[in-house]
């Protein structure tokens, strides 16, 4: 199964379908899609069949309850800088653009200050800036980082887990809905 053939097909119960014939090898890509730590992917993968949407958002949250910093760290891999394109292909590229579509501002001064920002926090964390930017603006995007940045080290990785939680349920509702 490639992730394209799976997105196109009709109905939900078409692409669960899909999804449930796949091989554990075709999983195991097709999450890494969802999110980039290789043992949430392969965790996921050993959990099919799939009964439902639900059923797959559940094992998706509870197969991250049991990812560990290394792996959180290993997620961020997949993820462009906000505002920045991705130089990787595929679904999770296209999922990464569409997810931070609102936070593209025609302000280049907005969109500078947030890239400041971002730098800033790499610089404090060595790691990317993440959030689920779905529906959110870069004012808010901004207004978050700079928030963060309060954070311990400690906090902040605990942080960027529940982030890339979100994500990863957006993402499995995305790969069985039309």
């Amino acid at each position: 199964m490639k992730p394209q053939l799976e997105l196109n097909q009709e109905s939900a119960q078409a692409r669960l379908e899909a999804l449930n014939n796949a091989t554990e090898g075709e999983l195991r890509e097709l999450f890494h899609q969802v999110c980039h730590s290789q043992k949430w992917a392969t965790d996921m993968a050993r959990c099919a069949p799939f009964d439902s949407l639900e059923d797959l958002k559940d094992r998706g949250e509870d197969c991250w309850s049991r990812c560990q910093e290394p792996d959180w760290r290993d997620a961020l891999n997949g993820h462009p800088r906000i505002g920045e394109k991705s130089q990787k292909s595929g679904l999770s590229a296209a999922w990464s653009k569409k997810e931070q579509s609102q936070a593209q501002s025609e302000d280049e001064e907005l969109m500078e200050q947030l890239k400041e920002a971002q730098e800033q926090y790499f610089r404090k964390f060595g790691f990317i800036f993440l959030i689920c930017a779905t529906g959110k603006s870069t004012e808010e995007i901004l207004h978050a980082v700079e928030t963060r940045l309060q954070n311990s080290p400690a906090q902040e990785i605990q942080k960027v887990a529940q982030e890339q939680g979100k994500i990863n349920q957006l993402r499995l509702e995305k790969l069985i809905t039309p």
